[in-house]
């Protein structure tokens, strides 16, 4: 029994592919009705059903939906799933992080796939593409990129011997006779001269 969906309070009990488990509430927030479904389609992505197979990964979703439920309520949201339209979500999810967006399209396509009701325009979009795009990373590479670690590089951090028109030094070489003023050396010289054509 890999995952159990509580209803009163909405909460969901998860169980991992390595025996640990979890628990997750989503006591005192508004639209328990669309916290309850958003629930419903994330035990439905839970290990083995679905991909989800760690705490901090279940962790990611709940407080996505908290977020969401919030915010629509202060919008003046107050149904269930069933009750969302277009705009609730694409308003919600311009305003949101890519990873909240996919967490609460996930569950929310999860939801329909489980038998639960949507919309049929709510429906189609859960089905599309990501409003706010996401990116992809190789292991430790956002890592790398963040403290400056190997594999980083930008301008003023080449190593070794000149390479594409740097130095070893990581500056720019001195503009050249004939290049224009202000202008990157990577640039083509200015032309000095023009060829006529004659037959």
């Amino acid at each position: 029994m890999p995952a159990t969906v509580e209803t009163d309070p909405p909460g969901i009990w998860c169980m991992f592919s390595d025996g640990s488990t979890a628990r997750f509430s989503l006591d005192g927030l508004p639209c328990p009705g669309l916290a309850g479904d958003l629930l419903t389609g994330l035990a439905g992505l839970i290990h083995p059903h679905g991909r989800v197979d760690a705490a901090g990964t279940a962790g990611v979703y709940i407080r996505a939906f908290r977020e969401m439920t919030r915010t629509l309520a202060a919008a003046g949201f107050t149904g269930r799933a069933a009750d969302l339209r277009r705009p609730h979500l694409t308003g919600y999810w311009m305003g949101t992080t890519a990873d909240r967006e996919s967490c609460t399209r996930r569950a929310l396509a999860a939801f329909a796939r489980d038998g639960g009701t949507l919309h049929p325009a709510v429906a189609e979009l859960t089905a599309g593409r990501n409003f706010n795009p996401v990116f992809y990373h190789k292991p430790g590479e956002a890592s790398r990129a963040r403290t400056g670690g190997p594999g980083r590089t930008s301008p003023g951090s080449w190593p070794g011997p000149a390479r594409s028109g740097r130095s070893g030094s990581g500056s720019w070489p001195a503009a050249r006779p004939g290049w224009p003023a202000g202008k990157a050396a990577s640039r083509r010289p200015a032309r000095t001269c023009s060829r006529r054509w004659t037959r």
